[in-house]
């Protein structure tokens, strides 16, 4: 067996992970969903579905605007390695 895919396998585990990982601040969007829901005069007050899908749109759409920026930089920015238990391994 190969050193380095022993090495790798026991750094990693089984399972190794690329993720792409934006953080959104829970208040600060959710106060921005009931404004913006408020604007388009639709009831206000929303599931926590909906907030979900509101911030799958909006992961979407960073994404979409980070691959059309021609940048590998920009989109590398928000990659990260994990481990099969969601742990960053990149760094260490």
């Amino acid at each position: 067996m190969s050193k380095s895919v022993e090495n790798v396998v026991e750094r990693f585990g089984q399972y190794v992970n690329g993720q792409i990982v934006m953080t959104w601040d829970t208040r600060q969007t959710a106060e921005q969903y009931l404004e913006i829901r408020e604007m388009n005069d639709d009831s206000p007050e929303f599931t926590v579905e909906e907030f979900v899908e509101y911030l799958k749109s909006n992961t979407a759409d960073v994404v979409i605007q980070l691959s059309n920026s021609n940048r590998e930089e920009d989109l590398l920015e928000v990659i990260s390695v994990v481990n099969q238990f969601g742990e960053v391994v990149e760094d260490e």
